[in-house]
């Protein structure tokens, strides 16, 4: 899949997640890798019939490092699929590697943007800008472009654009 824009559609801004975002992920890999070490580990006891009276220490953190590591390395693939575009007409994210999407939002429908960050990405200096619709009053964004070191900028472009349409809604070319 790949994102294909309409004619007359200009691209004002492309971004992806920065590579520092990973420091955030690999913590984030981390507690994914517990928590799956926690379950599988008796279930592969249970099934193997497993004696683990000597060394079954090991045998856990050695899952849990092979799991850290898969993670891992998703995460990094990734980070790498993501892509993140504001045009004239709409916002789109396209990203995945199991579950490749491409999400667009005509202005039309934005309510919102925001930005967001927690604790890890404000000592790494990234942001998430989350860019909301009128929905089921579920606050859950519609797009969110994680990892930005410059998260103002797509933020103002959006409000622009938002203000623009809105200021002249029959000029718009792209509706669903």
């Amino acid at each position: 899949m790949k994102v294909y824009f309409q004619e007359g559609e200009k691209k004002l801004f492309e971004s992806f997640p920065q590579p520092k975002i990973l420091v955030f992920w690999f913590f984030k890999s981390l507690f994914i890798a517990f928590f799956i070490t926690m379950f599988i580990m008796p279930f592969i006891v249970s099934v193997a019939k497993f004696d683990l009276s000597g060394g079954w220490y090991f045998s856990i953190f050695l899952l849990f490092i092979i799991v850290t590591i898969i993670v891992f390395l998703y995460q990094v693939a990734l980070r790498r699929s993501y892509h993140y575009y504001i045009t004239n007409e709409r916002v789109i994210l396209e990203g995945g590697i199991l579950l490749k999407k491409i999400k667009s939002v005509p202005y039309h429908k934005i309510t919102d943007v925001s930005i967001f960050q927690n604790i890890i990405e404000r000592m790494l200096g990234l942001s998430t800008v989350n860019v909301h619709t009128a929905g089921t009053g579920v606050q859950i964004p519609e797009i969110r472009f994680f990892g930005l070191d410059q998260p103002e900028m797509p933020q103002s472009i959006i409000i622009k654009e938002l203000k623009a349409f809105k200021a002249n809604p029959t000029q718009a070319a792209y509706s669903d």
